[in-house]
């Protein structure tokens, strides 16, 4: 019997301060739980890039932000033992204009915080963090 098929279209959000980047950790929920991810997700059936974005990074941080600018893109296939998904992700800059910073309740992400860049590792984070962190360093 072959895999279902689908196709994901997610939204993340690069929110950098000085040598930190704001990150969320994958709950127990998800793969690789205790890693660190970017804020964002999914799309809704029929979200913009931008209100899924905003949607997204208040549910996983609890902060209201405005995309500034589309910094990146990608896409791939991810294997799962149940399905096939491919996978679109778009990585945005953004301006926080409000809200607090709140941890997820019963989410995809269970803690949110300001991460030094020098403790990001390839064992603790995902690689959107990674491809984040290239984007953030450049002049």
């Amino acid at each position: 019997m072959p895999k279902v098929q689908t196709t994901r279209i997610g939204c993340y959000a690069v929110i950098v301060k000085e040598s930190q980047i704001l990150l969320c950790r994958l709950s127990v929920k998800l793969q690789h739980q205790g890693r660190w991810t970017l804020p964002g997700g999914g799309l809704e059936f029929g979200e913009s890039l931008e209100v899924g974005l905003q949607r997204e990074v208040r549910e996983e941080t609890g902060l209201d932000v405005i995309p500034i600018a589309l910094l990146a893109h990608q896409s791939g296939l991810w294997q799962l033992p149940e399905k096939e998904i491919h996978s679109f992700q778009f990585l945005f800059s953004v301006e926080i204009v409000g809200g607090s910073l709140t941890h997820e309740q019963n989410g995809s992400t269970d803690c949110v915080e300001w991460v030094q860049f020098d403790s990001i590792t390839a064992d603790n984070s995902v690689d959107i963090v990674h491809q984040a962190l290239g984007l953030a360093k450049r002049p």
